[in-house]
């Protein structure tokens, strides 16, 4: 017998063997059948979505956390998790400068680790250690991203965080204690730093499935595509940055060089993986305005920046779908992610969200007003909605939750990024 079936509605799986599905069978938080295969089973619960269109939430809390915001982070992530006050998918990144020298074996190759040896993929499906996060610069409203040639107007060309043969030893030695590394590099030069240090470090010790990931990707020249893609780099991408402030950062990289800002198509054409993120609170944390900026490349004012750059609204959503489950968030079999998320299959978590409004059938100036009206974590609607008559959760009816205080302790709030909007995952209602 399913827990529940979700029935009504247009499915977008991103699955292309089964691409449109309008039923949806759930059992135990996973997705057990599509059409035919849900509805010959009964179901404990039916929720009808009154011709909702759904696709699914590749990762619900992104990005995680820094880890050095506090000696005890990860055991304020642990006690919400522990108290059911974590209702996402959260993953932790560690800031690289907590590595430290360790007394491994020789044979074992790490210079540096975390203690114990904890690495990227500890934990469960729910909370665990995601990648290593690395600074290589600053960033482009500080004028601080590392270019290799002066911003517009200004006589220097911002700065790396520290000197490039340190920030590529903590590179590799990240590399060489098993981490998956997120490494920030806004700027060219950084980039060039980043993708020198990764370099490296596979030819130290290959790891075909470490999917590392340059964060932010701001300004990347043309020759260092194909090094993205030789290196199976992917580039996780913050669209949002362009349409708040693109016509700042357009004026200060000027005509040459603004259509090489957070690049789209050029990375699909190139084959790197190309990934949606948020940025939240920095940026506008909404993936859908994400979205229609990856189609449309227009800032808030109109301008357009890099249309040469514009991708389909169906590569757009899968950048925050399918790409994120399968390079943003790895070693993710480890974090038992990898082949459970990303796209509404059978044997995958029925992670999704609602819309008001299908985002391949309006026009794409509407897609960022698109109505959030539901998300769905482990096939459980992530908040409840009586008006749309959801039922609570059992442990709630029995008053399990009476003891909870009515806000969580400041030592156990997770912090800024398990706070962020949903990140991934776009759904609508029949138009």
């Amino acid at each position: 017998m399913l827990c529940t079936r979700l029935t009504n509605a247009r499915f977008l799986t991103m699955d292309p063997d089964h691409s449109v599905a309008h039923d949806l069978g759930i059992w135990q938080g996973r997705i057990v059948g599509l059409d035919e295969a849900a509805t010959s089973l009964p179901a404990r619960e039916v929720v009808d979505l009154r011709g909702a269109t759904v696709t699914a939430c590749a990762e619900a809390g992104i990005g995680g956390a820094l880890f050095g915001h506090g000696p005890v982070e990860l055991g304020a992530y642990q006690l919400a998790r522990d108290k059911d006050l974590l209702p996402l998918r959260v993953q932790l990144m560690v800031a690289a400068d907590l590595l430290r020298p360790v007394s491994a074996h020789e044979t074992d190759g790490i210079p540096r680790a975390l203690d114990l040896g904890l690495r990227t993929g500890f934990g469960d499906d729910r909370l665990c250690l995601g990648a290593l996060k690395v600074w290589t610069d600053g960033g482009m409203m500080a004028r601080t991203a590392a270019l290799t040639s002066p911003y517009e107007g200004l006589d220097h060309a911002g700065q790396l965080q520290d000197d490039p043969e340190v920030l590529t030893n903590l590179i590799v030695h990240g590399h060489l204690a098993g981490w998956q590394l997120a490494v920030h590099a806004i700027g060219d030069r950084a980039a060039d730093v980043a993708l020198d240090a990764l370099e490296r470090a596979r030819r130290l010790r290959p790891r075909p499935q470490a999917r590392h990931r340059i964060e932010h990707a701001g300004l990347i020249r043309p020759d260092q595509l194909p090094r993205f893609a030789r290196l199976g780099v992917s580039a996780v991408v913050q669209p949002n940055f362009l349409r708040s402030f693109g016509d700042d950062y357009a004026s200060i990289m000027g005509e040459t060089r603004a259509p090489w800002l957070y690049r789209g198509k050029a990375f699909l054409d190139h084959g790197v993986p190309l990934v949606g993120s948020s940025e939240g609170p920095v940026a506008d944390g909404s993936p859908l305005r994400a979205v229609q900026f990856m189609v449309e490349r227009a800032s808030a004012s109109g301008r357009r920046i890099g249309p040469d750059e514009a991708v389909t609204v169906d590569q757009a959503l899968h950048a925050y779908t399918v790409a994120q489950a399968l390079h943003a968030y790895t070693v993710a079999r480890a974090c038992h992610w990898g082949d459970r998320l990303g796209s509404l299959t059978p044997g995958k978590h029925a992670d999704l969200v609602v819309l008001a409004h299908d985002p391949r059938r309006v026009d794409t100036s509407r897609i960022g007003d698109i109505e959030v009206v539901e998300p769905y974590v482990a096939g459980r609607p992530a908040r409840h909605r009586s008006s749309r008559g959801r039922h609570r959760r059992p442990d709630q009816q029995r008053g399990c939750l009476r003891d909870a205080p009515s806000r969580r302790p400041d030592h156990a709030r997770p912090t800024r990024a398990a706070r962020r909007p949903t990140s991934t995952g776009t759904a609508a209602r029949r138009q």
